[in-house]
Order: structure tokens, then C-alpha cells, then sequence
């Protein structure tokens, strides 16, 4: 792989968020970057408070942690357009801005409704209001996790 640095000392993982209470302490400790797709899968009808969100918070403070904010679909308890996952985006890229990605999610396995990616990319600017932050996630960010270069 041309530009890779990085082939297996990094892994993705798709915990839900309950799940990662008990295996907070062993990752926590490990060397390995850890990066955690769909906002951890937590639902927005238990809002910012829940327990769920807080862990992934919590488990966000740890260097190694980063997070993708894909999969509106899947964390939305409205459905389209999927705006209530907005805040829970907002909330890890406020406090890890250096460790969050955005990707659409798809093809979108088992979702209960299937997403326009046109809709879901329409969601970023509202995510991240500012050019700098959309750099960074976009662009950056990306390049840094995964080892390529950019222009």
C-alpha cells in the first residue's frame, strides 16, 4: 500500500456504547489507536445525559480513541433527516476534535430508513459550522489515523 504507514497496529471497532463500560479499562491501556464507528450507536431519543453517551465521552479522553460521526441513521430516533444525531456529533468534536472522522456509513447494513448520502453530507456543515473544524475532520484527521498523505 503505497503512502500507508500504518497496516495492523491500529483496529476499527463498532462497539455500542453499553458494551464499552466493560472493556473501557482494557482498551484504555492498550497501545493500539482505537477508533469507534457511528457514535457508538447510541440512541438520540436518551439524549446527551444517558449513561451510554457519557462512557463514549469518557472513553474519548484517552489519547488512542478516536470516533466516526457516521451513521445519523442509525443513532436518529426521528429518521430523516436525521438531525437530532446533530448534537452527539457536535459533542465528541468539541471535546476530541484531533481524534473525529465523518463518513456516510455506507451501504448502510440494517438500518430502519435508508438514507440519501446527499442528505446525510447536507448534515456536516450543521455538525461543524466552521471551515477549520471540516478541514480537520475531513481531511485531516483521516490522514493522520490512517497514514496517508495529503496535498
Amino acid at each position: 500500500m503505497a503512502g500507508s504507514k500504518k497496516v495492523l497496529q491500529d483496529c476499527i471497532v463498532n462497539f455500542r456504547a453499553v458494551v464499552q463500560s466493560q472493556e473501557q479499562q482494557a482498551f484504555s491501556q492498550s497501545l493500539w489507536k482505537l477508533a469507534q464507528e457511528n457514535c457508538a450507536r447510541v440512541s438520540a431519543a436518551g439524549g446527551l445525559e444517558q449513561t451510554p453517551f457519557k462512557v463514549l465521552l469518557e472513553f474519548m479522553r484517552n489519547e488512542n480513541t478516536w470516533v466516526k460521526v457516521c451513521g445519523a441513521e442509525r443513532v436518529s430516533s426521528m429518521g430523516p433527516p436525521f438531525t437530532d444525531a446533530i448534537p452527539f456529533a457536535q459533542a465528541l468534536i468539541t471535546l476530541a476534535p484531533d481524534r473525529v472522522l465523518w463518513g456516510t456509513d455506507w451501504p448502510h447494513p440494517n438500518v430502519k430508513h435508508m438514507p440519501n448520502d446527499g442528505d446525510l453530507l447536507d448534515l456536516v456543515p450543521l455538525m461543524m459550522p466552521d471551515a477549520a473544524t471540516r478541514q480537520r475532520v475531513l481531511v485531516d484527521n483521516p490522514a493522520r489515523l490512517y497514514g496517508f498523505e495529503t496535498a
